[in-house]
């Protein structure tokens, strides 16, 4: 007997097109259903009080359910199936505005070609959001972590960093981290804990929440006003 879920998988991958071949941009897409299949998605893994991001690639797409290839993590399939208590949150990505997020997806393992793909779905309007709350510099700098790890710092805010590492030193969510990097005309120190990480092939993306400090704060608006005088000329 096919399931409702199986049902729909089988209408989806019978029908070659769907909503989705017409192109969107921007904040046009407010519903999972209607983002393109090349689109830039991930998953943001919840359980307890840590999170992981993990990308994700889209197979299909119609209004009933969203159908994702298996999420392969440093040649490991990521298995869904046995987690208990694990939210999902759907976020969607492009370069003209901010990222998408639906909060708390129904999601379910499926069987599908030997493979097994994952089927969402949600009828929710995506919302508008930002990862830190505090305005967020761009930065791509090379950095130390820990006294002796090279890293690129990608970002920076008042309450927190990211940066990247590559695959082969992966780090752990809770993790400590001490972050110097070249600001300005002095180097800043940061200490801070990991709490997001987002796997790529070569290298991921931790996010880390920071301590108080008031060297970044001074930082951060030497950096803006800088910034911005540079714009005006």
């Amino acid at each position: 007997m096919v399931s409702g879920w199986n049902r729909i998988v089988l209408c989806l991958c019978n029908h070659r097109y769907c909503r989705q071949n017409k192109k969107k941009k921007g904040l046009d897409i407010v519903k999972v259903y209607e983002i393109p299949v090349e689109g830039v998605i991930s998953l943001k893994l919840n359980k307890a009080d840590k999170s992981t991001v993990v990308q994700a690639k889209m197979m299909q797409n119609s209004e009933k359910v969203m159908l994702l290839e298996p999420i392969v993590v440093e040649g490991r399939e990521l298995n869904l199936r046995d987690e208990k208590d694990l939210i999902v949150d759907l976020i969607y990505e492009d370069k003209i505005s901010k990222p998408l997020i639906w909060r708390n997806v129904v999601y379910k393992t499926i069987l599908l070609n030997n493979k097994y793909c994952i089927a969402i779905s949600d009828d929710r309007d995506g919302t508008p959001f930002n990862r830190r709350g505090n305005f967020r510099l761009d930065m791509d700098v090379k950095g130390v972590l820990n006294m002796n790890e090279p890293i690129v710092v990608h970002d920076v805010s008042t309450s927190g960093i990211s940066f990247y590492a590559p695959v082969k030193n992966r780090k752990n969510l809770g993790d400590e981290i001490h972050v110097k990097f070249q600001g300005g005309y002095e180097d800043i120190k940061v200490r801070g804990e990991i709490v997001r990480e987002v796997a790529n092939e070569d290298r991921n993306l931790y996010g880390c929440k920071i301590q108080k400090n008031m060297q970044i704060e001074k930082f951060m608006i030497e950096e803006q006003r800088r910034r911005i005088s540079h714009k005006k000329k």
